[in-house]
């Protein structure tokens, strides 16, 4: 319907400049990530990363950006997705061995960003495992995107949420927090914090779209009403927390 009358029009002119105003302040934020993007690549090549041209790796450097630029743009990666759901063992599977330490015999678990489900095969005796991906490779596979706001529909709460190398991707990451808390009693999450000696290029090039230190993580655990305990580390990099809702009465 075309606007007529004047309040119509009006209307109509508040609309478009609310949506012009959203449109301009996306694509603002969008050159200001790419500028930031370029200075870290910058200073990677004037310091001698491992990846630079000193090091005569220019098609590493190439695809690294390409990586980065793709992590600035894309929201979700569906097709980075696909190919990690058909990997036998992912190169990060120890950290699924490790999560599955932590869970007693004959729980129930759900396993958000679940990929190729290589935390089942660790579990323990007499536990009931239930994978949500954004890709559907398996009959029973409850399919979500985060980054889209469209979260699993689930009709119970499980004993453990497992988010195994999953929270470096989101984008909203105290909206994840919020919504993924009712789905079970505790939550086993993993998470390579920043400023642990990897650039924010490196950590783009990666596909991470969040880059919180360990007192910043901490926080908006205690920021969404979740108490942590953190249960494992690997030296400077990878950290794994065990978190309960500060509602539950009893402790770790």
């Amino acid at each position: 319907m075309i606007a007529s009358g004047p309040a119509e029009i009006a209307k109509s002119e508040v609309w478009f400049n609310m949506t012009a105003k959203k449109f301009t302040q996306r694509i603002t934020n969008r050159c200001r990530s790419i500028g930031r993007l370029c200075r870290n690549v910058l200073a990677a090549v004037r310091y001698g990363a491992d990846w630079s041209i000193s090091n005569g790796n220019m098609a590493r450097l190439c695809r690294s950006v390409l990586a980065a630029l793709t992590t600035l743009v894309v929201r979700t990666n569906v097709r980075r997705w696909k190919k990690v759901a058909r990997e036998k063992e992912p190169l990060w599977d120890e950290r699924n061995r490790i999560i599955a330490t932590f869970i007693p015999e004959a729980s129930s678990v759900v396993d958000l960003g679940a990929g190729a489900q290589t935390l089942k095969r660790y579990l323990k005796s007499g536990c009931e495992y239930q994978p949500c991906d954004i890709v559907k490779s398996s009959p029973d596979m409850i399919v979500c995107d985060f980054n889209s706001g469209i979260y699993p529909s689930l009709s119970r709460r499980y004993d453990y949420v497992v988010c195994s190398g999953v929270f470096e991707y989101i984008r909203r990451p105290s909206e994840f927090l919020s919504s993924i808390r009712q789905y079970g009693k505790r939550v086993i999450l993993s998470y390579n914090p920043a400023g642990q000696g990897v650039a924010t290029f490196e950590r783009l090039a990666n596909g991470w779209v969040n880059h919180l230190t360990s007192q910043q993580l901490e926080a908006l655990f205690a920021t969404n009403g979740l108490d942590w305990k953190l249960i494992w580390r690997q030296d400077n990099s990878e950290t794994i927390y065990e978190l309960k809702s500060t509602h539950c009465r009893s402790g770790f």
